[in-house]
């Protein structure tokens, strides 16, 4: 490709990645304008990979219905707890129950969860945190301290940033922008160019001693 073409790729690619981080839409179309069947196919593969990723968890999560179930007890009283905490009027001795009942809760799933980790620890791979069960590192019995879903819609969790169709795209367009900035001069390419330059130096050689 000429010097001048290059230019307009790198312009089409930038314009592309201005769009898809500003939310706007980039075809299909647009895209096989810049990119090669091949660079096509990796970044519709990466996506499937990243699909089959979530599904994967999701997967895993079901496995921890047990503790799925224990933990949703536990957030409804600790939800309760908090509701009367906001109350002025409240009794102290009903919200110390309440929060004592939502800790107990919280332990029985945490204990619950060790128990099926310690039979699949590849379950941990959907949890939003790593998880230690060893002395002192335990998770702490509360709606902060305990694991969930790597894509829970709680407040408490740790959401995992996931890679969507749009961060894929960005990515192919930017190592192709990165790679016409930076091309890779193939080795034998290089040795063909170096000889073409050696005869071409000959050639002018041999013309100098003609003309002496």
């Amino acid at each position: 490709m000429t010097h001048k073409s290059l230019e307009l790729q790198k312009s089409k690619i930038e314009s592309h990645i201005r769009k898809l981080s500003s939310g706007d839409k980039v075809t299909q179309r647009d895209l096989k304008a810049v990119l090669t069947d091949d660079e096509i196919s990796q970044m519709n593969d990466e996506w499937e990979e990243e699909k089959s990723m979530r599904e994967h968890k999701r997967d895993l999560w079901g496995q921890l219905g047990d503790y799925a179930d224990m933990l949703d007890k536990a957030d409804k009283v600790n939800n309760r707890y908090l509701k009367l905490s906001a109350n002025p009027s409240a009794l102290t001795k009903d919200k110390t129950v309440l929060f004592n009942k939502a800790q107990s809760l919280y332990e029985k799933a945490v204990e619950r969860l060790e128990e099926l980790l310690s039979d699949n620890g590849n379950l941990a791979e959907c949890l939003d945190r790593t998880v230690d069960f060893s002395p002192g590192y335990e998770p702490y019995p509360s709606a902060e301290g305990v694991p969930r879903y790597c894509d829970s819609r709680s407040e408490h969790a740790n959401r995992e940033e996931k890679r969507t169709i749009k961060d894929i795209r960005i990515s192919a367009l930017q190592r192709k922008f990165d790679e016409i900035n930076n091309p890779v001069v193939d080795s034998n390419e290089e040795a063909i160019n170096e000889d073409q330059v050696k005869q071409s130096a000959n050639k002018l050689r041999s013309l100098l001693r003609r003309m002496e």
